[in-house]
């Protein structure tokens, strides 16, 4: 079995993003797909301001759990905790702390390893996203420090 573990900043970049990849690969039985968002450890959930009319920051932790059960990811985690405060800058210690909850919680520490960790681009895609940017490097660092192959999607030209 082939254990991919896509590690999100916010509960809609897994199909904004990369939703239609992760959608086929999850018809392959030896595939099981595996979603983290560090949502809360990069910003206050809620705190963003509303896209249209009658939408609400908040609404998308439901949305998430919603969308990785209809797309039939194996496992699914949305970090989410008002009471977490956001440390600037980046810092790989205070993102792991988290992620290793998150990481036991799904009992991902129970398989035999991960084969590979994707996340965003370390440009961020979406205009430079600072959260987007910190997820790629949280995620990359993890992968190093524990001899994961590492990716990354992208839906623009990457620069340079």
């Amino acid at each position: 079995m082939i254990e991919i573990l896509l590690i999100t900043a916010h509960p809609d970049d897994e199909i904004i993003w990369f939703g239609s990849t992760l959608y086929q690969l999850t018809k392959f039985k030896n595939i099981n797909i595996n979603v983290i968002c560090l949502w809360s450890l990069l910003e206050i959930p809620g705190s963003m301001a509303a896209v249209s009319e009658g939408y609400k920051d908040i609404d998308r932790k439901e949305q998430f759990y919603n969308v990785c059960k209809f797309m039939n990811f194996s496992k699914y985690y949305l970090i989410f905790d008002n009471q977490n405060e956001i440390i600037e800058p980046y810092n790989y210690d205070y993102i792991l702390q988290g992620f290793i909850n998150a990481f036991n919680i799904l009992k991902l520490n129970e398989l035999d390893k991960i084969d590979l960790i994707i996340t965003h681009s370390y440009y961020g895609d979406e205009k430079n996203h600072p959260g987007h940017i910190t997820t790629h490097n949280f995620s990359k660092q993890y992968a190093e420090l524990n001899n994961i192959p590492f990716s990354y999607f992208s839906i623009l030209q990457i620069p340079n």
